[in-house]
């Protein structure tokens, strides 16, 4: 999963041991992010309706969600993204992650420690319907009240769509009635990853690359190392919205195998991840970095693997 928060402690660690810490520490905020659908059960058709009046945000990773209008999509990640509203004091995540959706139910049932001192307090009892499990969540820790409501469902190849949803008490109701449609008709498509070969998959061996931004009070950071026997691994921190209850960090993680095809000034690399999610990056080199997709990365040393 996704991730959310507190996987950067496990990021830190080396290999061997921060690869098991980190995935039970990533599904169980996973799950903290499951609980509301069943409590607003949306049908298929309206979901589909409410879906061709909304913007499509594509993932990487293979999912796609549909924005309602007035909600806007920061830079996404391979396997995650944010949403904010237009008033900037609400958000929503929504991510892509692995893990076992019969053990949502029993881990909804706790409270979630979501990093930066936030926590979210269960204020119901999980439910289920339609194979989505959901729930409320009273925030503590952030700078005003708020509310928080969590959403999650099985998705192809083991995986799980969540969204998290946080935000002022008189609001909850309108991100409530966003993330239920998002979740019933968002859509996860499989992918696969070629073989390395050519100059890029030599250059690239051993690489540390990272990549920041900022804007409208929020800001990201991205980090990958591409370690010389194939594998792969990601980081992600974020946060902001201080102007509202938005504030607070989200963090997340990834392994996998890499993979690149062609010459540094012009391939592909693709990173195919143990969650089953798949992540392409048109690659060139420029003067001062690499170009992946449009956006620039720097280079920098990798500490983590050679």
């Amino acid at each position: 999963m996704l991730t959310v928060l507190r996987a950067k402690a496990c990021l830190a660690a080396k290999l061997s041991r921060a690869d098991g810490m980190c995935k039970k520490m990533i599904f169980t905020v996973l799950l903290a992010y499951c609980i509301v659908l069943a409590a607003f059960n949306v049908p298929t058709a309206n979901a589909q309706a409410a879906a061709a009046k909304a913007t499509p945000v594509t993932l990487q990773g293979g999912l796609t969600l549909y924005a309602p209008a007035g909600w806007t999509a920061q830079p996404p990640a391979a396997t995650k993204v944010v949403l904010v509203n237009a008033a900037n004091d609400s958000l929503i995540v929504g991510s892509l992650d692995s893990g076992e959706i019969s053990l949502a139910g029993p881990e909804l049932t706790n409270g979630f420690p979501m990093g930066n001192g936030v926590f979210l307090r269960p204020t119901g009892t999980p439910k289920q319907a339609g194979g989505v499990y959901s729930n409320t969540f009273v925030a503590t820790g952030t700078p005003t009240k708020a509310l928080g409501v969590v959403m999650i469902r099985a998705a192809n190849g083991g995986r799980l769509v969540t969204l998290i949803g946080l935000a002022p008490p008189e609001r909850m109701e309108m991100v409530i009635r966003a993330m239920a449609p998002m979740i019933a008709s968002a859509t996860v498509s499989p992918a696969a990853a070629p073989r390395s070969s050519g100059e890029l998959a030599t250059y690239l061996k051993g690489r540390y690359l990272v990549r920041f931004y900022s804007g409208s009070g929020y800001s990201e950071k991205h980090e990958m190392w591409l370690c010389s026997n194939g594998e792969f691994r990601s980081r992600f921190d974020g946060g902001g919205f201080t102007q509202g209850v938005a504030s607070g960090a989200f963090a997340g993680a990834n392994k996998g195998n890499w993979s690149a095809t062609g010459g540094r000034s012009g391939g592909s690399l693709v990173l195919s991840a143990s969650d089953g999610s798949v992540s392409r990056f048109n690659l060139r080199e420029a003067s001062d970095g690499l170009m992946l997709n449009g956006n620039k990365w720097m280079r920098g040393t990798n500490e983590l693997c050679n």
